[in-house]
């Protein structure tokens, strides 16, 4: 055939050949323009399944199991994209009148990634374990007095004992576990179940595996697309958690392309990425302050030394010191961004060195050769617990010296986070704790400042109680009228403000740095670290050119 053509163009005369090629070139160069056309004008990139994404933390997994998980980010981090809530694996949901009973219907066909099914039997199992007292969950506040029935056809109804004004959050949130594996763990050995570090999960994802170093330490946690999941496909396939002991390893394995995310390291860290990356500042709904157990030290007991410390408390020179000024200054319990802040009770609030100090003298405190105040033989001195967390060992450095200035001691006791939530805030063996609280990305702060929540699973670190604060927190939870809501936390924020159980200290921002190679995050304020996560299926690694 070609070689017909080629002695056809032989028998042509020099214009006829002439003539056939700028034809030929013509045809060829239109052939390469309506190629190009149809690529870039009736085609469109689109995200494609495949890849592996490494996300550096600092960090160890303890129990991949949201009945019991709530303190440490690590697990909420891998629990986000291993465990769907209750509203995620509902076909809907609806409230009566009164917003006393919650009707939940189960969409058909949810599975375990073991291939058990997913069912009603599952989320009244789930309650059930978090209203038992012996498994001690951290969420048992938000289900005390929740009943729940099983009304056939996957509809299950939760019928409360009176309003709650928060439930369709809380519902949003818990995300049930497998009946057919935890009924066989007895509650004594529930946290030691092999299930909380290797879980059966309904998420995007399932475990695969996990990497440990000799002596122990988990090194990397590795999930895979969880082929029975209800939602579409998640574009990766494979996610890993790399755990590192230090954030500068973490900042290292991120500059050497060794991981592909970056999570939760602090401000300074910033300028030490230096590949190309996108970095993300995230609100998220956390505070840190120092907590002042109101039952451990009868000092404590007296407000114009809890006063005296608040006032002498440099909130800006510890965000400036310690975070380069990208963290807010926080005065009270509900952050600025959440629905009920009351941000005129905090005009004023500002240091005031002398003002501690006069508040100081004013009770007798007189300052002795060491520079520290006493009377009546004794010192002002107080013992405070640090996480072992480069932030907040070096924030509470500062705060010791902003202290001393005005002739008060702290002695700094530094302890492993994990030793602390699982050891210290159960037992409530300290005098002072610096340690943050996660609100839920709402204004309810039961969990911390009610009165009965002042023992292990209770959040209430300062052991506070006032009948006023737990009457308004009482109203803020069960009145569905928003007015009256807001004035009750009007009132809790007010009194908090007089009783000083706290010094609130600063909301630091949620630093993500992502490869450039990664498509699709979104970002947004976070109601907790993990939810940056939230939306992880929808990420993508790799691409294709599909027609339109």
């Amino acid at each position: 055939m070609i070689a017909r053509l080629l002695a056809a163009i032989d028998s042509f005369s020099k214009r006829e050949k002439i003539l056939f090629y700028v034809c030929a070139s013509i045809f060829f160069v239109a052939a390469i323009v309506l190629a190009l056309y149809v690529y870039f004008f009736q085609t469109e990139i689109r995200p494609d399944h495949g890849g592996i994404f490494s996300e550096g933390i600092v960090g160890q997994p303890s129990a991949i199991n949201p009945v019991v998980s709530t303190f440490n980010e690590v697990d909420r981090d891998i629990i986000e994209l291993t465990f769907a809530s209750v509203l995620d694996l509902a076909q809907s949901h609806e409230m009566n009148e009164t917003g006393t009973r919650w009707t939940v219907t189960l969409k058909d066909g949810l599975f375990w990634s073991d291939g058990e099914p997913i069912s009603s039997e599952d989320i009244i199992f789930t309650v059930n374990l978090i209203q038992n007292r012996e498994i001690a969950s951290p969420l048992a506040s938000s289900w005390k007095g929740v009943n729940v029935e099983d009304l056939g056809d996957g509809k299950i109804v939760f019928v409360l004992s009176s309003p709650y004004s928060y439930f369709q959050d809380t519902l949003e949130s818990f995300m049930p576990i497998p009946e057919h594996i935890f009924s066989k763990v007895t509650a004594s050995n529930f946290r030691l179940s092999r299930f909380n570090l290797e879980p059966v999960t309904s998420g995007p994802y399932k475990f695969k595996g996990i990497r440990q170093d000799r002596d122990g330490f988990i090194s990397e946690y590795i999930l895979v697309r969880n082929d029975v999941y209800f939602g579409p496909e998640p574009f990766i396939k494979e996610f890993h958690f790399k755990f590192f002991r230090r954030f500068k390893d973490a900042v290292a394995s991120f500059n050497r392309k060794l991981i592909t995310g970056l999570a939760g390291f602090d401000s300074e860290s910033t300028s030490d990425i230096k590949v190309k990356h996108e970095l993300y500042e995230l609100n998220v709904p956390r505070y840190y302050g120092v907590f002042f157990n109101l039952a451990a030290n009868d000092l404590l007991k007296d407000k114009k030394i809890r006063e005296a410390l608040v006032l002498a408390t440099n909130k800006n020179a510890i965000n400036e010191g310690v975070f380069g000024g990208y963290a807010s200054e926080i005065n009270g319990p509900i952050l600025p961004y959440i629905e009920g802040y009351a941000g005129e009770l905090y005009k004023n609030e500002r240091l005031n060195r002398s003002g501690a100090i006069a508040l100081l003298e004013e009770g007798g405190w007189k300052l002795n050769a060491d520079g520290v105040r006493e009377k009546d033989g004794n010192l002002l001195d107080f013992n405070l617990i640090v996480p072992q967390i480069d932030f907040l060992v070096e924030s509470a450095k500062l705060l010791a010296q902003q202290w001393l200035d005005i002739g008060v001691e702290l002695q700094l006791i530094i302890l492993p986070a994990n030793d602390i939530s699982n050891e210290i805030i159960k037992t409530r063996d300290y005098e002072m704790i610096l340690f943050g609280n996660i609100l839920r990305g709402n204004s309810d702060i039961f969990s911390f400042w009610h009165s009965s929540q002042r023992f292990y699973p209770g959040l209430n670190l300062s052991l506070y109680e006032n009948s006023v604060v737990d009457n308004n927190l009482e109203t803020s939870r069960s009145n569905l009228d928003k007015k009256k809501q807001l004035d009750a936390l009007l009132v809790v924020q007010r009194e908090i403000l007089n009783d000083r159980p706290a010094d609130f200290l600063f909301s630091p921002p949620y630093f993500y740095a992502l490869s450039t190679a990664v498509k699709g995050f979104s970002e947004s304020t976070l109601k907790f670290s993990s939810k940056r996560l939230e939306d992880a299926e929808f990420w993508y690694l790799q691409e294709k050119r599909v027609l339109r």
